[in-house]
């Protein structure tokens, strides 16, 4: 979950949230048991835990900003976290193709240049 927030006079910055608070969990968390061990526990949240959904991103730009150093530094950066799957557009793509016809994606991050 994202939010923007912003106060009179202060700029919007987006904040990126995973996962619940631990506000009001107490120490144990939410669905723990007092009297179960902790191998107990692991035992049961690998049974239990359903495969992280992915975000699927996608980048169009054209050949020569994608394969640029700062893009490169940073599409490293994307795809080091489990959750993100990060999508190229290619140039034929980008030209040829009817946005209808591009993979779908959550997130489309597009450059523009002359």
């Amino acid at each position: 979950m994202w939010s923007l927030t912003a106060s009179e006079g202060e700029s919007t910055t987006a904040h990126f949230f995973l996962g619940a608070g631990d506000e009001g969990l107490g120490t144990r968390g939410i669905g723990m048991r007092p009297e179960e061990s902790d191998s107990e526990l692991l035992e049961d949240e690998e049974d239990e835990v359903p495969p992280e959904p992915q975000i699927i991103v996608g980048i169009c730009a054209m050949t020569k900003k994608s394969k640029s150093k700062p893009m490169t530094q940073i599409l490293e950066r994307l795809c080091r976290f489990d959750y993100l799957t990060v999508i190229i557009l290619g140039e034929d793509v980008i030209l040829n193709e009817p946005v209808e016809n591009w993979p779908s994606c959550h997130c489309l991050i597009s450059f523009h240049s002359k």
